[in-house]
């Protein structure tokens, strides 16, 4: 099965044909199937699946940015900007569970498929499910005001959570330094999170960490070998 995965300007790519159920159409009676899969901010119905967004609006929209002020005690619906479990982040992390979700599907029955994710559609999972002030309150119960933004208010995290749970986070065990031949440096990244017993699968990364402006744009021939420039 081939996977297509796109998060451009909601309808963007539609006058060029590659519409989600155009993309699937021109794919009809491959053997192999494909899988259509994108995201947006607001979500794909209703009057703003077209406007473009990103996280701090999504996080204002849902409620998140009030309930993240909730849990720090503060007053009269103060929003604050969240820190962790930003929606843009784990909304790919949904997209790629979505994936592998449609590959095993497609194993089994065969078919294409369309996975679409939304900003707004986990941050209303979160805004249900996290237990804000019981998770703030174990690590110490920081408080952040509406006027700080994240170059303030990430460095306090990363420091409280190096003081309440460095020991776990920050493991040695769970990361690993990969050589990036285009920045001529190295760059510690987490390792993979899963491992094959008797060595028959190795998981890795081929290519490093690459700045902007490293690459021209164009379909490279070989994703197992990383080119310089």
């Amino acid at each position: 099965m081939h996977v297509v995965v796109q998060g451009y300007w909601p309808r963007v790519l539609d006058k060029h044909g590659f519409e989600q159920d155009e993309i699937v159409e021109l794919c009809k009676g491959r053997n192999k199937g494909i899988a259509s899969t994108r995201e947006n901010c607001y979500g794909w119905h209703g009057p703003w699946q077209d406007p473009s967004g990103w996280q701090q609006i999504s996080d204002a929209c849902v409620g998140i940015s009030v309930e993240y002020g909730k849990a720090m005690g503060l007053e009269e619906g103060e929003p604050v900007t969240p820190v962790s479990l930003n929606s843009d982040y784990m909304t790919g992390v949904a997209v790629v569970v979505g994936i592998l979700c449609v590959l095993m599907r497609w194993a089994d029955r065969g078919g294409s498929y369309k996975v679409n994710l939304a900003l707004n559609y986990y941050n209303q999972w979160l805004v249900r499910s996290v237990g804000w002030k019981k998770l703030w309150k174990r690590n110490r119960r920081v408080v952040f005001r509406a006027e700080h933004n994240m170059s303030y208010t990430i460095p306090k995290v990363m420091g409280m959570l190096k003081q309440n749970s460095g020991k776990v986070v920050f493991n040695p065990a769970f990361f690993e330094d990969r050589k990036s031949e285009a920045m001529a440096a190295d760059a510690r990244t987490v390792k993979p999170v899963i491992r094959f017993q008797g060595g028959e699968v190795e998981l890795g990364y081929h290519v490093g960490t690459r700045g902007n402006g490293v690459d021209q744009v164009r379909w490279l021939e070989d994703l197992m070998t990383e080119i310089v420039r």
